[in-house]
């Protein structure tokens, strides 16, 4: 159980080695369920002094601990740890639903997040865009002439440009 009261189950790896026969077996009856059973104690009395957010991120932290912790008391009964690994993980269900719940509430405001800085910067390029063109009135024009270039693609549009007598000339003729 860890320190925020959330049971789960771990599955680990140790690798060990018999140094001295005659100690192990004046030590111990079963070397393998003594050290099973120190192993335990090791590992439980690290997580237990954890969360679960920390256990998640810091499993060979977590193993490199309860080694330190183990291997002492394999000397003493002529064993030598050679590795400890915590491989697995388990939570309980309502635990694991939560967590997802977590992790995608916080890729959502990852995702908000860069939405309201690209719409920041759209508007910061329109308002530089509208200071040009308080600055100088022929980018207006050009951006007129633009619009009604874009509107044109689209429809059967004729537009006659130019001044009041030239334009009565042109519409006579169309007419």
């Amino acid at each position: 159980m860890t320190s925020d009261k959330v049971t789960l189950h771990l599955h680990a790896v140790l690798t060990y080695q018999i140094e001295d026969p005659q100690k192990l077996a004046e030590s111990t009856v079963d070397p393998r369920q003594t050290l099973l059973r120190e192993v335990q104690l090791s590992i439980r009395s690290e997580i237990g002094t954890r969360s679960v957010d920390d256990l998640l991120s810091n499993k060979a932290e977590i193993a490199a601990k309860a080694l330190g912790n183990t291997i002492e008391k394999a000397s003493l009964s002529g064993m030598q740890i050679k590795r400890l690994s915590i491989i697995d993980i388990t939570l309980p269900g309502e635990i694991k639903e939560l967590l997802n719940q977590i992790i995608e509430a916080e890729k959502a405001a990852q995702a908000n997040g860069i939405k309201r800085r690209e719409e920041t910067a759209a508007m910061r390029s329109q308002l530089n865009t509208a200071k040009l063109i308080e600055q100088n009135p022929t980018l207006l024009r050009l951006r007129e002439i633009e619009s009604v270039e874009r509107i044109t693609e689209r429809a059967n549009l004729q537009i006659i440009v130019g001044d009041e007598q030239a334009l009565g000339k042109r519409l006579a003729k169309l007419i």
